[in-house]
């Protein structure tokens, strides 16, 4: 994890009144709370459970934190802002980056750590899969990114061997 992430994760938790570094690792050595925590849980079995403790008949949210929408939008200001700021940017590059959504930064991390020889299980945890099926799907596209250099490799051979005849 780089710094710069390492210091994003202690203002977060500062900013839910938490110290990153005093609350993180409970008695076990386990971290002691989710790295990031939601704010609106969906009411879904599988969100309560990740998300809520049973306290007699209530259910409580065990920590305040982000919202989904929240997060979409921060991330959707930090884009429009680097399209509008980063110098040296093609118009086509700008465009892309300005479709770019949170999911497309899973999906990136996803496929360049499998890319990156990063255990599949382990990646599978970190992007919080409940299936193995699901984070298999970027195993698939790296896969399909390789056969695709391989074979512009070869049509550039190709291309070469073509133009010295």
């Amino acid at each position: 994890m780089s710094a710069a992430a390492l210091g994003a994760l202690r203002a977060h938790w500062a900013d839910r009144g938490r110290d990153f570094d005093g609350d993180a690792i409970g008695s076990a050595g386990a971290l002691a709370g989710p790295l990031l925590g939601p704010v609106i849980i969906p009411w879904t079995d599988a969100a309560r459970r990740r998300h809520r403790a049973q306290r007699g008949d209530a259910l409580e949210i065990e920590e305040a934190g982000y919202t989904a929408d929240g997060l979409n939008r921060l991330i959707g200001r930090m884009l429009k802002t680097l399209v509008e700021m980063m110098d040296g940017l093609s118009l086509d590059e700008r465009a892309r980056l300005g479709r770019a959504n949170a999911h497309a930064f899973r999906h990136t991390f996803g496929t360049q750590s499998v890319a990156d020889e990063v255990p599949v299980d382990v990646v599978q945890k970190v992007l919080g899969h409940a299936s193995l099926a699901t984070t298999t799907i970027y195993v698939q596209a790296e896969k399909k990114r390789v056969l695709e250099e391989v074979a512009a490799y070869y049509a550039r051979r190709t291309e070469r061997g073509s133009a010295e005849e």
